[in-house]
């Protein structure tokens, strides 16, 4: 994952500074980020094999906004939207837009962290899908201080690395679960009362998910 490592750090650059000497640039950047560019990326990196086999496939930007828009979310979201299986962040990308904003960066993310939640297992996801929702901030008119540096590590505190298979404590706290989990065949856990044998790690995820909730 090095090689995408060194993306993820050009997303932090652009969270970092904004370029206002090039704003249109700069947006411009940022939209392709927001529209399914780690996707991209992750793809032209590993290629379709590799990505298969840790199903590291991506919700995108139009299922998230219309899986979103079903949920019946009021504008503003007000309570704690969770994706247990949240990859580089499309469906909380998706959720975001119903928060209000803050004038700065800095109170902004404060209060998005409070009303955003997921999970993921590989550490590079987690600060991926940070940095998008930090540069959803910033586009949508946050503003970066020079004493208000965005802190990585600090922000959104309830997205963090994690299994949504035995990390279970967000689930009740939760207003709204949704989630694209992995596909890939498994086998069907003893507890499992609906199937045995190998099933659709997609239906353990969902099965675990609904009975946390």
């Amino acid at each position: 994952m090095e090689q995408f490592r060194s993306y993820v750090r050009q997303l932090e650059e652009l969270v970092r500074h904004p370029r206002l000497d090039a704003r249109v640039e700069w947006l411009d950047r940022c939209h392709a980020v927001l529209d399914g560019e780690p996707s991209r990326k992750l793809r032209k990196l590993f290629g379709i094999s590799a990505i298969r086999g840790c199903s590291a496939f991506f919700t995108g930007v139009q299922l998230a906004r219309r899986t979103v828009t079903r949920c019946s979310i009021a504008e503003p979201l007000k309570g704690i939207l969770f994706d247990p299986t949240c990859g580089v962040g499309d469906l909380l990308i998706a959720g975001a837009r119903f928060l209000p904003m803050i004038r700065s960066l800095k109170q902004t993310v404060s209060l998005w962290g409070r009303r955003l939640a997921g999970l993921d297992q590989h550490d590079v996801f987690v600060q991926t899908t940070k940095l998008r929702l930090a540069l959803l901030a910033i586009s949508r008119g946050a503003k970066v201080t020079g004493d208000e540096e965005f802190d990585l590590h600090r922000a959104f505190p309830l997205i963090k690395v994690g299994d949504a298979l035995s990390d279970t404590d967000m689930h009740p706290e939760a207003t709204w679960i949704i989630l694209n989990p992995p596909f890939l065949a498994t086998q069907a856990p003893a507890t499992c009362e609906w199937a045995s044998g190998t099933v659709s790690s997609a239906g353990v995820f969902f099965d675990t998910s609904l009975s946390r909730a």
